[in-house]
């Protein structure tokens, strides 16, 4: 009976080695992380040290906000909240296209959201794609008659 528990002993042992955690940070490597980064932190680390950096640095970590605040704009100002307003509406069509190839492929050939031209070009893209897709024919023969099915 030891004989089989000490090989698996000695399996767990050499396997726990493979797992490595990173050290905690520093307050000092906290304080010098970028803003978009420090963002990045909080949504994986649980330390409330990264929450109270960004409450520090009042930091909005909305994604379009952090591309403004790269450019240099400053938050209160009308540069700033037009560019975040123009971001945000880039990144919501970026995710509507990624979500629905055929919305993008209508935007990207210039018809207007929501018009009807758009609708229709959607229609079409649709049907275009339903009917590149492979089909396959499956037959079965049982006795002296043939079956077949296409899917």
């Amino acid at each position: 009976m030891k004989l089989k528990i000490i090989p698996l002993v000695v399996v767990a042992i050499a396997l726990s080695g493979c797992v490595t955690t990173r050290p905690p940070m520093t307050d000092q490597q906290i304080a010098n992380v970028n803003d978009a980064a420090l963002c990045s932190l909080s949504n994986t680390e649980n330390d409330i040290r990264i929450d109270a950096e960004i409450m520090s640095r009042k930091l909005d970590c909305d994604p379009a906000a952090l591309v403004c605040s790269a450019k240099g704009l400053k938050k209160g100002t009308s540069k700033y909240t037009q560019c975040k307003k123009e971001k945000a509406a880039e990144n919501n069509l970026q995710a509507q296209k990624r979500a629905n190839p055929a919305f993008g492929y209508c935007y990207d050939s210039g018809f207007e959201t929501g018009s009807q031209a758009m609708a229709t070009c959607m229609a079409a893209w649709s049907d275009r794609e339903q009917k590149a897709k492979p089909s396959y024919t499956s037959c079965s023969a049982k006795g002296n008659s043939i079956h077949c099915a296409t899917y």
